[in-house]
């Protein structure tokens, strides 16, 4: 199955997500790679990877509009600079620790 999105045609068939950013969530998303497992395959093939490079980095891959990732994971939230040079970013809480 192929769907169009924002002019590029996607494989829904098998789906990549790539991720980086904060060391504390890599642990994180690490130690949950079975539920995900085990509740992704009945519907699609999406592999994922996070490296956990730091937050600051997280933040800089994400807000870069050349990048080649999906999400950015940062212990800090992002700075009012930092929305005024990516407007469209979003920060969506994941983990609290």
């Amino acid at each position: 199955m192929t769907e169009q999105c924002t002019g590029q045609n996607f494989d829904l068939d098998q789906v990549f997500v790539f991720g980086t950013g904060s060391s504390l969530v890599g642990e994180v998303y690490d130690s949950l790679n079975p539920v995900f497992e085990s509740y992704r395959r009945p519907f699609v093939a999406v592999d994922k990877e996070y490296l956990a490079s730091g937050s600051g980095v997280g933040k800089a891959a994400v807000a870069d509009e050349n990048g080649f990732l999906e999400y950015g994971a940062s212990d800090a939230i992002l700075t009012d600079e930092q929305y005024e040079q990516a407007p469209d970013l979003q920060m969506v809480p994941m983990l609290a620790g």
